[in-house]
């Protein structure tokens, strides 16, 4: 019995022993293990962000495409208000309503100023060979 109760005792120390290296040490997670978790977390976390990102700036490319939509909108329809002043019947009454008399000019009064470009270019000099009356002989606009 007594060999039995060494044998015994001797197990319980050697688990004892254990128990204690293990509370000591604590659990020891396997470094490979832990690194492939951080990385997948690290990946997740990337992917979770750039999937925000991108949402995001889709949002903000609909919102300016239907900002771009109504300017577009907006823009004809300035260009039809425009057109409608300026035609001829309404220019007349805008005439009218502000009491000028304005008519088209004669042939003779009509000066054109062509090769303006060239003319600048040279430094601006008194001869002016680009201004031409129109209806003048010899002198037709180009």
């Amino acid at each position: 019995m007594n060999r039995k109760n060494n044998r015994n005792t001797d197990r319980n120390k050697s688990v004892r022993r254990h128990n204690e290296r293990l509370n000591a040490e604590g659990f020891l997670f396997p470094s490979r293990v832990a690194s492939t978790l951080v990385v997948l977390v690290v990946i997740g976390l990337a992917y979770v962000w750039l999937h925000n990102s991108s949402e995001a700036l889709g949002r903000k490319i609909r919102k300016l495409e239907l900002e771009e939509q109504e300017l577009d909108r907006r823009i004809d329809i300035e260009k039809y208000n425009w057109a409608a002043l300026t035609s001829p019947a309404n220019l007349h009454t805008e005439l009218r309503k502000h009491g000028l008399s304005m008519t088209v000019p004669a042939p003779a009064n009509v000066v054109v100023i062509d090769q303006v470009e060239e003319w600048l270019s040279r430094g601006r000099k008194t001869d002016v060979p680009f201004l031409q009356v129109a209806g003048a002989e010899g002198n037709t606009p180009r």
